[in-house]
């Protein structure tokens, strides 16, 4: 197996939510969101890949917004963390896709508290991750 590093798509946090005929809008938990996330947007990927990819992801959108984490992410996260970051972050559902031969989209819903302390679920984001010599680096968009 591919040693894992990721690449996240900096700021590229969307904030409109679903459709109301989306079935992703119904009241469902994390677990059901996820796998209706997966019937919605198949994979072609191994599932364990998919699985450590979309782990990945997740781990690098937690480092952009919340700021925990971001020492593991220097390359492409410089700096300090954002003065007034996000709280509570979890991703709710994730589905990876091939986007090149040597690069996959990684699309996330998450949940968590925004910096005014409003409530967000179900946002969308997709972190790109490419892999090279040194196993999978951050790409821009």
């Amino acid at each position: 197996m591919r040693p894992l590093a990721l690449a996240l798509t900096a700021l590229a946090v969307s904030a409109v939510p679903p459709a109301e005929h989306d079935p992703l809008a119904e009241p469902i938990n994390d677990v059901q969101l996820d796998d209706l996330f997966h019937q919605q947007t198949p994979t072609s990927l191994d599932p364990l890949l998919e699985h450590q990819l979309v782990a990945l992801a997740g781990t690098a959108l937690i480092a952009d917004i919340a700021g925990h984490g971001r020492d593991r992410f220097v390359n492409y996260l410089p700096g300090p963390p954002p003065a007034r970051a996000h709280t509570d972050v979890r991703v709710q559902a994730g589905v990876a896709r091939q986007a090149t031969a040597t690069e996959v989209d990684v699309q996330l819903v998450w949940a968590g508290t925004d910096p005014t302390d409003r409530r967000l679920e179900r946002q969308h984001t997709t972190i790109r991750l490419a892999y090279g010599p040194d196993g999978w680096r951050p790409v821009a968009p």
